[in-house]
């Protein structure tokens, strides 16, 4: 099992903005990360987090990815931007606390400095959102 580096060193938000808590699996075309969804959880309403939320869980996912890069040649966290998302689906409503989503990003077309991504967030197994995502990579923070 590989120790991934902590998300704080891979994406530039910081406090309640990192929505993401954990980096469970990534290579050289995907990554996944995992959260748990927690009472006060960023964006949640009436005790639920609305499922258009995994569109940003997915963007962080890709961002985390870009900054396992960066990280490996001892760079600074990039500060991407979510252009726009084709294809979004969403299975469900939302997320309650105490969900853990695994959200899943795999680079389908990048030239350094743009990219898209298909992404696909699951809850126990089961698909609950995907889109492809097109994202400006960033530069350094």
């Amino acid at each position: 099992m590989t120790a991934w580096p902590p998300l704080e060193r891979l994406l530039p938000q910081r406090g309640p903005a990192l929505l993401l808590d954990e980096v469970v699996t990534a290579d050289d075309v995907a990554m996944t990360c995992r959260v748990t969804i927690r009472e006060g959880s960023a964006y949640a309403r009436d005790g639920a987090v609305p499922a258009v939320v995994a569109l940003e869980y997915m963007a962080q996912a890709v961002g985390a990815w870009v900054g396992l890069g960066a990280y490996a040649r001892a760079e600074p966290p990039r500060v991407g931007l979510l252009l726009g998302a084709r294809d979004l689906v969403l299975h469900v409503d939302g997320f309650a606390p105490g969900d853990v989503i695994d959200v899943t990003v795999e680079r389908t077309w990048t030239d350094g400095a743009a990219g898209t991504f298909r992404g696909a967030a699951t809850r126990a197994g089961a698909l609950v959102a995907e889109a492809t995502l097109t994202v400006l990579l960033g530069a350094a923070s």
